[in-house]
């Protein structure tokens, strides 16, 4: 329910602009990149979640290589 909440938060400001269907599937993505590190003994062990940032890092960097392709700068 808050996943969806956010990209739909998210599709308000690409709307706006132009539509970008793949919203879906970069969280899809991310989701499933992120999915190996939460259950990683490092990520456990250190008994402070590292997942998060990893996420972060993981989805700025999806964006930035989705937004090169599409925009061709």
């Amino acid at each position: 329910m808050c996943v969806t909440g956010i990209i739909a938060l998210g599709m308000t400001f690409i709307i706006s602009g132009g539509i970008d269907l793949s919203v879906g599937s970069m969280a899809a993505l991310i989701a499933g990149s992120v999915i190996p590190i939460m259950n990683a003994p490092a990520s456990v062990a250190s008994g402070r979640p590292v997942w998060p940032e990893w996420g972060l890092i993981i989805g700025g960097l999806a964006g930035l290589f989705h937004g090169v392709v599409t925009e061709g700068c």
